[in-house]
């Protein structure tokens, strides 16, 4: 399948929300296996598993942990980065069946993922 500029037209045309957009997106390239780096408190990944049935694994990247290198406000305390991994994993427990958790940075987990066994990579942590 070749993805470019008009098939991304074609896809996304009349989207009225980002949930309908990555849906289409993700259902016209196929994807069964995906990752999300940056899951925070799983927000997005309890809408791609919800709303995208075709999904069959989906991983979910987070360090959900104080960096001391990490000069972010978000950068909280431990305690409050347990909290906040809990209610991602509440969010996401309807389909623990396809999801895997790696807690950690991604160079510290990705050996975890198969090498070519993504369809998707969907990036947003730092």
């Amino acid at each position: 399948m070749r993805i470019d500029e008009q098939w991304l037209q074609d896809v996304t045309a009349g989207c009225t929300s980002r949930l309908e957009l990555w849906h289409r997106i993700l259902r016209a390239a196929g994807v069964e296996t995906m990752v999300e780096v940056g899951v925070w408190k799983g927000d997005f990944a309890k809408q791609m598993l919800e709303h995208c049935d075709f999904i069959e694994k989906y991983y979910m990247i987070d360090p959900w942990a104080n960096l001391p290198d990490w000069n972010k406000p978000f950068n909280v305390a431990t305690e409050v980065f347990d909290d906040i991994y809990a209610e991602a994993m509440d969010k996401t427990a309807f389909a623990s069946e396809k999801t895997v958790v790696l807690r950690g940075r991604t160079k510290e987990v990705i050996d975890e993922i198969e090498d070519n066994s993504l369809d998707f990579a969907y990036i947003d942590g730092d």
